[in-house]
């Protein structure tokens, strides 16, 4: 695809309630500055405590029993959703389930991502699924610290 065909797009991966509003923040400004829309991807883990072979054989299941009743991720998408709550144009939502890393990485390789965003740890350091982006993303990577600076928790009319 030529690069004037593609559609500018911004992924802000959204997880940890400590660095979401900064990822958000984040993802919201570049956006708005680069005129590109915004996808926020929330990754849940699959916490069933079953393990392979079985984990495999209910995945179906559970994933439909999560996207009836909630489950992991809803209320993550809930919290992103609220901080955008009349800020005009609301960005795209994306739950997905799986490893972080790995899902991540896959959204980023068919979605024609001009940036992805992701937050550090509260001491600044990154982890795993941050330095995993940073090495291996095909689009650039804006990590994200703290707070927004303003403190606002959610962007001004």
């Amino acid at each position: 695809m030529k690069e004037a065909e593609m559609t500018k797009r911004i992924v802000a991966c959204f997880g940890e309630a400590e660095k979401g509003e900064a990822v958000l923040e984040a993802g919201r400004k570049y956006a708005a500055l680069l005129g590109a829309e915004l996808v926020i991807v929330h990754v849940q883990t699959t916490l069933t405590g079953m393990t392979g072979y079985y984990e495999r054989l209910f995945h179906e299941e559970l994933d439909e029993i999560e996207r009836i009743f909630g489950g992991p991720g809803k209320d993550e998408l809930l919290t992103a959703r609220r901080y955008f709550q009349g800020a005009g144009q609301l960005p795209h939502f994306k739950l997905i389930s799986g490893d972080v890393l790995a899902e991540l990485l896959k959204e980023l390789d068919n979605g024609d991502y001009l940036l992805a965003v992701v937050g550090a740890r509260p001491d600044g350091s990154l982890g795993r699924t941050a330095e995993g982006l940073i090495r291996r993303s095909p689009a650039d990577v804006l990590v994200a610290k703290g707070q927004p600076a303003d403190g606002r928790t959610r962007p001004q009319e």
